[in-house]
């Protein structure tokens, strides 16, 4: 694009202009940079652009100058043309997010325009918001968000184009996980962080509470392509970490007589009267996301892990069903490892001995389900897989130290298979072991004597040489290093004592 087809953009006629983008975004379709313009032409490029958008026209040649500017929003480092509070409110206006209050204050329902030029602002304000924290920045002081909310309350009309609703969330995913103003925090929600100003808190809630019901539309709507399935759902479990704990609920619908009549397509999303179709959904994502390496980084798990724990303590019915999928009676199972195998429960053991950033997250997940009872955890993980977690709450001496508000009922319901092999569990592995020679049966006092002792000699010279730190229980249930293998044995020396 050359200084003459900014004049054509900037005066010619409609159809001048339409020719000359449409020959641009034809031929840049799938290019993300553009070196050959400098800056200045650039930046008179983008407000020949906005001056089209602000002048009425045809939706067609409003659709060519937003692809025009959306592909400008692909280059992260030069963006600072297209970043101002001018630019971003005229394309804020043709996404359809604009709202406004009437004369007693109440929100006037947005105004919504041809679903094509919405699109393409959605797309290139996602650009700009996920390239830009000065986008960011505006975005989460001009009624952006405001005016996503305000449109969940249309997404039921069949009319609103399913690509709008994925790019509203997507955009209100960004605003969420990147802007301060707005950031993901696991231990914040979003209406504690002042996102929602205009709102009483009871109109906040149920903002929230819809938010949540199109969220689980969401999830379960169908796509065109695995890879759109997955971000959507992504988009969707990002959101999800921010709204109140008391609206999960809506995650969950009752079952009626219609629904016995013309039956679920999954009768495993049948639970305590509930469809737990969404609760499925993010099972199944969360197993997806452990089954791909590519997949396995804080940043791709962390949302959905957090989204679980929170909504598992917060609903009963949840934490019920999610930990009879993932930690279900155990059976002929325990004859292996708790991390072999391709079970939910299989893979999230596995991650809690091994070096990943989200292995807290895991074990945190775990114990929850477990209703943060260490005899329960043991049984379902090993201790060896529990000890990370029982070591950094101070419990590897047992007892349970429990934060959540779980009911008094034990839910234990133990399988005739696992009630026939319990008593040969090792409680360390996890798994049933069978009988072994004792190999100390047929030796000497003088012979334990001595393998103790070259014991004790090899772990002291492990221990100088700084590749072991042996450690024992303190008294606040937590490790602690001693300085000579020897402590090891103060306690048993002790607890002789106190029989005696």
């Amino acid at each position: 694009m050359q200084e003459a087809h900014v004049s054509v953009l900037q005066n010619g006629s409609e159809q001048e202009a339409c020719n000359v983008l449409n020959d641009f975004t034809t031929r840049n379709a799938q290019v993300f940079s553009f070196p050959d313009l400098s800056p200045d032409l650039k930046t008179k490029i983008v407000e020949a652009l906005i001056h089209r958008l602000n002048a009425p026209g045809s939706s067609k040649c409003h659709v060519l100058c937003l692809k025009t500017l959306r592909m400008f929003s692909r280059e992260k480092d030069k963006l600072v043309n297209m970043v101002s509070e001018p630019t971003i409110a005229t394309i804020m206006r043709m996404t359809g997010l604009n709202h406004y209050a009437s004369k007693e204050g109440d929100l006037v329902e947005i105004q919504n325009g041809d679903p094509e030029v919405m699109l393409e602002a959605l797309k290139c304000l996602c650009n700009l918001v996920f390239n830009s924290q000065l986008a960011q920045r505006i975005c989460s002081k001009n009624g952006c968000v405001e005016g996503i909310i305000q449109r969940l309350k249309t997404y039921k009309d069949p009319a609103l184009p399913h690509e709008i609703k994925f790019f509203d969330m997507r955009l209100l995913s960004l605003l969420t996980a990147l802007c301060e103003e707005t950031s993901y925090n696991p231990s914040l929600d979003l209406h504690k962080q002042g996102v929602f100003p205009f709102c009483t808190h009871l109109e906040e809630e149920a903002h929230f509470m819809r938010l949540v019901c199109v969220l689980k539309e969401l999830l379960l709507c169908k796509t065109k392509s695995k890879d759109l399935k997955e971000e959507l759902q992504s988009m969707t479990v990002n959101l999800l970490t921010n709204v109140p704990l008391d609206c999960y609920e809506e995650l969950l619908t009752p079952l009626n007589e219609d629904d016995d009549d013309i039956g679920l397509e999954n009768k495993e999303a049948e639970y305590d009267g509930k469809n737990m179709e969404a609760i499925l959904v993010l099972l199944d994502f969360l197993y997806h996301r452990l089954d791909k390496p590519s997949k396995m980084t804080k940043d791709s798990l962390a949302p959905i892990l957090c989204s679980l724990c929170q909504m598992c303590k917060a609903n009963r019915t949840i934490r019920k069903f999610c930990r009879l999928k993932v930690l279900p009676p155990l059976k002929e199972d325990v004859k292996r490892l708790p991390e072999e195998g391709k079970t939910l429960r299989n893979k999230l053991c596995k991650i809690l001995t091994s070096a990943s950033e989200i292995k807290d997250m895991v074990a945190e997940f775990l114990f929850i389900l477990c209703k943060e009872s260490v005899a329960r955890m043991v049984k379902y993980t090993g201790y060896g897989n529990a000890a990370g977690l029982l070591a950094n709450r101070g419990m590897l001496m047992g007892g349970r130290k429990c934060d959540g508000d779980y009911s008094s009922g034990s839910e234990e319901s133990d399988t005739e298979e696992y009630a026939r092999l319990r008593d040969q569990v090792n409680p360390i592995t996890g798994r049933w072991e069978e009988d072994k020679v004792n190999p100390m049966e047929e030796m000497s006092e003088e012979q334990k004597e001595y393998e103790a002792m070259r014991l004790v000699n090899d772990l002291d010279k492990l221990q100088r040489q700084g590749i072991i730190q042996p450690c024992r229980v303190g008294d606040d249930g937590k490790p602690e290093p001693v300085e000579h293998i020897l402590q090891l044995t103060e306690n048993i020396k002790l607890k002789k004592e106190d029989k005696n």
